[in-house]
C-alpha cells in the first residue's frame, strides 16, 4: 500500500506496511489517516523508534528533513557530512588510522562521453573523532591526492572533486 504519510512538519508519501496498534503510552511521529505508523516509546533505560512505513530517503527531501528530525530528537549527530546527499560517506576507524569512504554512485553527467567532475563540500570535526593536530592530511589511498588542511578549515568544509561512478578512500592523519 502507498500513502501519503503525515508527519509533524510534512507530507510524505511512502510505502505502508502496517500500523501501529497499542501506541496510547508512545510519542507518535508519524501517522496515516489518524493511525500511527512511527512512534517512539521508552524501553528500560533507553527508547526504541518503530516505523511501518519506508523511512529510507533515496534523495526525497521531506524524508531527508523527517529523519534529520528524528535524529536530532534521539541525540544522534553525524560527525561527517558532504552537501550532494547520494554521496555516501563511511568513517572506519581504530586504534592507529582513520578512514574516510566517499562513494559516489550516481550516473549523472553532462555529456554521455564525458566523465565531468563535480565539486561537493565535505565537513569533518577532527575533535570529535579524536584527531589532534594543529595541520591535519588527507591522502587519497586510491589516487595521488592529498588535501593539506587545518581543524578548523575541515570542521568549516573543504571542497572535494568528484567524478559519477568514482570514489575515495582518504586516510585521514595529522603532520
Amino acid at each position: 500500500l502507498v500513502g501519503r504519510v503525515q508527519t509533524s512538519e510534512q507530507e510524505v508519501v511512502a510505502s505502508l506496511y502496517g500500523y501501529i496498534r497499542g501506541a496510547k503510552k508512545s510519542q507518535i511521529l508519524a501517522k496515516y489517516q489518524d493511525r500511527p505508523v512511527g512512534v517512539i516509546s521508552k524501553l528500560g533505560k533507553g527508547r526504541i523508534f518503530v516505523f511501518t512505513f519506508d523511512i529510507s530517503a533515496q534523495l526525497n527531501h521531506h524524508k531527508l528533513s523527517f529523519l534529520e528530525q528524528v535524529f536530532s530528537q534521539a541525540g544522534v549527530r553525524s560527525q561527517i557530512y558532504c552537501d550532494a546527499p547520494e554521496i555516501d560517506l563511511v568513517l572506519q576507524k581504530n586504534e592507529k588510522h582513520t578512514i574516510l569512504y566517499l562513494i559516489n554512485p550516481s550516473q549523472h553527467t553532462s555529456s554521455p562521453n564525458q566523465k565531468e567532475k563535480r565539486k561537493v563540500i565535505l565537513r569533518v570535526d577532527p575533535r570529535k573523532l579524536g584527531i589532534k593536530g594543529r595541520k591535519i592530511r588527507l591522502r587519497d589511498l586510491l589516487g595521488d591526492e592529498v588535501i593539506k588542511t587545518s581543524p578548523a578549515e575541515l570542521k568549516a568544509g573543504v571542497i572535494i572533486n568528484i567524478a559519477p561512478q568514482d570514489s575515495r578512500m582518504y586516510l585521514i592523519g595529522t603532520k
